[in-house]
C-alpha cells in the first residue's frame, strides 16, 4: 500500500484524482485519473503539453495529435518548461480554458494566440471561424457565451467568420 502511494505522490503532475484502498489483506484497490491535456505549445525546439490550468504535463519531440497549440510571447516563457511547472500568467490561464470547450465541443484543430491582455485570438482552421477575447473582461461570462456560442453554432449549421467575445454584447459576422 504505502509503495503506491509513494509511487502516486511522485506522479502527481499528470493525476488529477486517485484513490488507493486496502479492500481485504493482500487485495488493494487503486483508481487513477488523469489530467486531460488540451493544447500544445512549441518550447524550445520541443512541444509542451499544458492542462486546462496551465499546468505542463508533459514534454515531447513530436507535434500532438489531437490537440489545440498556443501561441504566447517569448516574454511569459524564457526558459524551456518542465513537467509540474505552471504558466501563472492571467491570459494563459485563460487561453487554456478556453482549450478546454473547445476540446469539449468535438474540436480538435484549433489555434490559440495571445496577442495581449487585450487581444486574444483562437482560430478554428475546420469552419474558418475567428474567436476574439479579452483577459480582461469577466473570464467565467467569456468562457461561458463561448460555449454557448460553440453549441449553437453546430447545432444551427450556419458559418460564422468571425465572433468578437471582447465587449459587452457579442459581434457576430457570418460568411
Amino acid at each position: 500500500y504505502s509503495y503506491f502511494k509513494k509511487t502516486f505522490d511522485k506522479a502527481e503532475v499528470t493525476l488529477e484524482a486517485q484513490e488507493i484502498r486496502r479492500l481485504y489483506p493482500g487485495v488493494i484497490q487503486i483508481v487513477v485519473k488523469n489530467i486531460p491535456p488540451v493544447v500544445y505549445l512549441e518550447n524550445n525546439g520541443s512541444y509542451v503539453i499544458f492542462s486546462e490550468r496551465a499546468k505542463v504535463l508533459e514534454r515531447q519531440d513530436e507535434i500532438p495529435k489531437a490537440l489545440g497549440e498556443i501561441k504566447i510571447p517569448t516574454t511569459y516563457v524564457a526558459k524551456p518548461l518542465r513537467a509540474g511547472e505552471s504558466i501563472d500568467f492571467r491570459e494563459v490561464i485563460f487561453a487554456t480554458r478556453v482549450a478546454k470547450i473547445i476540446k469539449n465541443n468535438a474540436i480538435s484543430a484549433f489555434r490559440i494566440e495571445i496577442v495581449d491582455s487585450n487581444l486574444i485570438i483562437c482560430t478554428l482552421p475546420t469552419t474558418n471561424t475567428t474567436i476574439k477575447f479579452s483577459s480582461n473582461l469577466n473570464m467565467e461570462q467569456s468562457l461561458e457565451r463561448l460555449n454557448d456560442f460553440l453549441e449553437k453554432l453546430y447545432t444551427s449549421g450556419k458559418t460564422i467568420r468571425t465572433l468578437d467575445l471582447r465587449f459587452e454584447k457579442a459581434i457576430i459576422e457570418e460568411n
